[in-house]
């Protein structure tokens, strides 16, 4: 994900990447979306959820960057980790450059 630019408004920031994929900081979450998936960091929990646009569900997503290599591996069997891992480093990248409001 190589980052594009930045959009500031008055009520969300928005980072373009190269891949057209979206990161929107809002005062209560972040907020990840390539047309296909969702995922959302709630920002008072630090709670992680991921919605499949297509499939219309959502489900609880692990903060896999806080994850040990064996946790790693057993979630590597169940998902495709890499991509959500990169997703999520950047989300709590992002989240960590706002204060909450």
């Amino acid at each position: 994900m190589k980052l594009q630019g930045i959009d500031e408004y008055e009520l969300f920031h928005r980072y373009r990447y190269d891949n057209n994929t979206t990161i929107c900081i809002f005062s209560d979450s972040v907020v990840y979306y390539d047309g296909y998936l969702r995922v959302v960091l709630k920002r008072d929990s630090g709670k992680y959820s991921m919605e499949e646009i297509n499939a219309g569900r959502v489900e609880e997503l692990p903060d896999l960057s806080k994850c040990g290599e064996d946790e790693l591996f057993q979630f590597s069997t169940i998902m495709a980790i890499q991509p959500l891992l990169t997703i999520q480093r950047v989300m709590n990248e992002i989240h960590g450059e706002y204060e909450l409001s």
